[in-house]
């Protein structure tokens, strides 16, 4: 199996590490949808170097990309991981469907962290997404609008953050 230059050896070590109840990790999902405790299990499960240090980083992305932008590099490396694995599982299931008319980005990330949102869509490019920087950056989901398109008029996938109620969904 091949490996992106940029791929932290951490985090492919991660990967080798990381059970999954059937393989191929459809237990961390729901439907086409990453679970929205994802980030949650990965900030208090990663453990990526030999010693099996433990690199508990918190609960909240936004305390999280805040100490990133800080230096924290353990804050960095989870961010980069559950990246890496959201976009791992919207590959897997374009695979397995063919293709995908949509990309929808829900809870916490979806309406708050333009940057995740970039993160998680970056290289997808083979899919068809173009992602538009300056609406992934100006998007703003409420009561009132509860979804935003950020992905390019000339993007074949439609890319959308949506606003969700993460109590009604869980229920």
């Amino acid at each position: 199996v091949g490996h992106h230059a940029d791929q932290p050896a951490a985090q492919r070590r991660l990967e080798q590490r990381q059970p999954d109840s059937g393989g191929n990790g459809d237990q961390q999902l729901i439907g086409p949808h990453v679970r929205p405790d994802l980030l949650q299990q990965l900030a208090h499960l990663l453990r990526l170097d030999g010693q099996q240090q433990d690199l508990r980083v918190g609960h909240d992305l936004r305390d999280i990309e805040k100490r990133a932008a800080e230096g924290d590099d353990r804050c960095r490396l989870a961010i980069s991981v559950f990246a890496h694995r959201a976009r791992k599982y919207v590959g897997a299931y374009a695979a397995v469907l063919g293709g995908v008319d949509a990309i929808v980005l829900t809870g916490g990330i979806g309406e708050n962290s333009a940057s995740m949102r970039h993160r998680i869509l970056q290289r997808l490019e083979f899919l068809g997404v173009v992602l538009d920087e300056d609406r992934n950056l100006e998007a703003r989901v409420d009561a009132g609008h509860p979804v935003a398109r950020i992905s390019a008029e000339n993007s074949r996938v439609a890319v959308l953050c949506a606003k969700t109620n993460e109590e009604l969904s869980l229920a």
